[in-house]
């Protein structure tokens, strides 16, 4: 077979499907990639982390912990996504960003630049998270909803606080 990317164990890269760790990606520990799910550049995925179906993982990317990344979800550049985070459909995390904790991301949902999603949060349907925000506590964003700059979200109140501010500029 072709030479790929570093594995630390047969059960790191499943024989099923067509997924792929390219030269200079790295999976390790009890992490998993099945489908046809690729690795590649320099990321890593280790620790009890799942890349499933068609999903990738590029750039210097980091997948660790529990997470999970699944569908056509891409984690790409110098982000995070690590915990027990969940990110799934064609949602894309790239740039700086990073998601944690319990989180979710899914639908098309995309978090980049230096943003930062985390705690119970969950992104669906569209939403986008750039520039400096933080999502956190158990914040909902959907519905194309984007959210840019310097925002601290972490509730029901502090999203609409943030969307009638920004409406009456």
């Amino acid at each position: 077979g072709d030479y790929g990317g570093y594995v630390e164990s047969y059960s790191n890269l499943s024989q099923d499907g067509s997924c792929w760790i390219f030269p200079g990606a790295e999976v390790f520990g009890n992490a998993q990639i099945s489908g046809n799910a690729q690795v590649y550049g320099a990321a890593r995925v280790f620790n009890n982390a799942r890349i499933t179906n068609k999903a990738c993982v590029y750039g210097t990317a980091e997948v660790s912990q529990n997470a999970y990344i699944d569908g056509h979800a891409s984690v790409g550049g110098n982000s995070r996504v690590y915990g027990d985070a969940r990110v799934f459909g064609f949602s894309t995390i790239k740039d700086n960003a990073f998601v944690a904790g319990n989180s979710i991301v899914e639908h098309h949902s995309t978090v980049k630049e230096n943003a930062r999603v985390h705690g119970e949060a969950r992104l669906s349907n569209y939403a986008t998270v750039s520039g400096n925000v933080r999502i956190r506590g158990e914040a909902r964003i959907s519905r194309s909803t984007s959210i840019t700059g310097e925002a601290d979200i972490f509730d029901r109140l502090s999203l609409q606080y943030y969307l009638e501010s920004t409406n009456s500029k």
